[in-house]
């Protein structure tokens, strides 16, 4: 669950405040295995209750291991705190190798 919210918070850049987080596991991930999040934005809805995002944890073998969403909200409402290069009808990925918790 926490490499989703770095990954959601990755997404959303410097800045930004993770609302909710919530989150179902499928499979089990091994330490020093690497460890894919894809964070996937809905689509806006006007309102100004935070980015809703779908996230996708992805184990070394390739199986979705964790599903989960969460609400972001981003610093500010200037377009420079989402994350430099995000398109937000693309999925992108953050790979991180569970031994980096230890860094």
């Amino acid at each position: 669950m926490a490499w989703l919210a770095r990954g959601a918070l990755e997404y959303g850049g410097t800045g930004s405040v993770l609302r909710e987080l919530s989150a179902s596991y499928r499979g089990m991930d091994l330490v020093r295995d690497d460890f894919t999040v894809w964070v996937l934005p809905e689509l806006a809805d006007g309102g100004d209750g935070g980015t809703r995002l779908h996230l996708y944890g992805q184990s070394q073998g390739g199986a979705v291991s964790t599903v989960g969403a969460a609400v972001l909200e981003p610093a500010s409402t200037d377009s420079t705190s989402i994350a430099a290069g995000a398109d937000p009808d693309c999925a992108r990925t953050h790979t991180r190798s569970q031994t980096q918790e230890e860094e």
